[in-house]
């Protein structure tokens, strides 16, 4: 129930802010053999139209399948977490990888310590200066 109250108000905020609010963003499959990673929530802009006609026709000629959701930019991509867990941790790489700011909303302080001693430990091999531990919504 809390992470689906802490979703809501976040896709309240991205709608107003004027973003595209998409659920479970599923991260474009980059290569065959790479497992699909979803984000909880990504604020996205769609990219101007003349760019998406040509990503589409690059894709098109290349003989790629079309992907609607390459025609979109992540700005901010947010892992809602009610607790501290392997799954939430990997959400720290999947925000650094598909999303230009990612957003770690933990539920607890125990998760927020985690997330953060989780990122002090990826940063030494993995770019997490875009992601940040956002404590407002704890409970």
């Amino acid at each position: 129930r809390w992470a689906k109250l802490v979703t809501a108000e976040l896709t309240r905020r991205a709608l107003a802010a004027g973003f595209l609010a998409i659920p479970e963003f599923q991260a474009p499959r980059l290569s065959a053999g790479l497992t699909e990673s979803k984000i909880d929530l990504v604020w996205a802009l769609p990219l101007p139209a003349g760019f998406a006609e040509l990503v589409s026709e690059i894709r098109r000629r290349c003989g790629l399948p079309p992907l609607a959701d390459c025609l979109l930019l992540p700005v901010a991509g947010f892992e809602v977490e009610n607790a501290s867990s392997k799954h939430g941790h990997g959400g720290l790489l999947n925000l650094a990888s598909h999303a230009m700011s990612g957003v770690f909303v933990p539920g607890t302080v125990a998760a927020a310590d985690a997330a953060e001693a989780a990122k002090a430990t990826y940063a030494r091999a993995y770019p997490l200066a875009t992601v940040t531990i956002h404590r407002e919504f704890m409970r």
